[in-house]
């Protein structure tokens, strides 16, 4: 459906009653603005707990090398092909090193030979809070003619950590999308497709403008209320709880087999994905009229595993 025919449809269903919106987005593959999204957040009166978090410098660093890893080939003086892989090196409380390695393979792909060219070193925040990332090449290593192309694996790094530090890709964007369609009590009812309640209209709307002027889209189709709507939004919201409390009786089954001792912590984290699957449900069966019994076999043995859960915390 075009965004003219979704216009017309819009125009169509008027002053009907409705309970809410389908909502259909698209996030770009590309580097997103965190200081222009920053700024739309404010504006637009978002929620600020959901703007994505930055990337530390360190993590930023890390991603710079694993992006820059194998990306360069060339033609090796004494035959076969070399590939400049990046490898750890080192870390400690003060830097991180990641080494550049020449490997040569032959055209079996076999390995002819191996030998560190370069050097990509971040140091962690000092007394004054600086970082710092310092790249060079090994002396000796490296020839004239294939000094280019390391300088062009170092250039890629120190390009992409300026980056990484400045701009979020998109599945940080996505993933921001998705939690705030949650905090809008959101329902995914089938895949990119979710349905948010009429109630939550005007947050949407300003979600949406973020979303476009941050060169995204999402679209807005309005349900009407009719029984065919609500049959369906039942068995999508007993599919999402029946998910969500299948993922808490998993997220115990993890904490009895990685732990000696449950924490009060590990306990409140559990029981809250608990107690939002339970609000989620109920709020639906509310707007809706509609018993979510189907769900009740999956809630009986969530509720079991958390009260066991529960006293083997008390217990020590």
């Amino acid at each position: 459906m075009t965004a003219a025919e979704l216009e017309r449809y819009a125009a169509a269903v008027g002053e009907l009653p409705i309970l809410g919106n389908l909502v259909f987005f698209t996030v770009r593959e590309r580097d997103y603005d965190r200081a222009k999204m920053t700024t739309l957040f404010t504006e637009l009166g978002l929620a600020p707990e959901l703007l994505p978090k930055p990337d530390t410098p360190l993590n930023a660093f890390r991603k710079a090398c694993k992006g820059a890893n194998e990306k360069i080939r060339y033609r090796y003086d004494s035959g076969g092909t070399a590939h400049i892989l990046v490898r750890e090196l080192a870390s400690d409380n003060e830097s991180v090193t990641r080494a550049l390695v020449r490997e040569v393979r032959d055209e079996s792909n076999k390995r002819l030979s191996y030998d560190q060219v370069a050097v990509a070193k971040f140091s962690r925040p000092g007394v004054g809070g600086t970082t710092r990332l310092r790249l060079s090449i090994e002396p000796g290593t490296v020839s004239t003619a294939e000094r280019p192309k390391v300088s062009e694996a170092l250039d890629l790094i120190d390009r992409d950590f300026e980056r990484f530090k400045k701009y979020m890709d998109s599945a940080k964007v996505r993933w921001m999308v998705r939690d705030y369609l949650r905090l809008l009590q959101g329902v995914p009812v089938r895949a990119s497709t979710w349905f948010i309640h009429d109630s939550h209209s005007e947050e949407l709307g300003r979600l949406r403008e973020l979303l476009v002027r941050m060169g995204c889209e999402m679209d807005r189709v309005p349900l009407l209320e009719l029984q065919e709507t609500r049959s369906m939004l039942v068995k999508a919201v007993v599919t999402d709880t029946n998910e969500e409390l299948e993922g808490v009786i998993n997220d115990i089954v993890e904490l009895r087999g990685n732990r000696t001792k449950i924490t009060g912590a590990a306990y409140a984290k559990v029981k809250s994905r608990y107690s939002k699957a339970l609000e989620l449900a109920g709020q639906f069966t509310h707007w809706l009229g509609e018993s979510m019994d189907a769900a009740d076999a999956t809630l009986e043995m969530a509720s079991k595993q958390l009260a066991q859960l529960q006293k083997e915390m008390l217990d020590g």
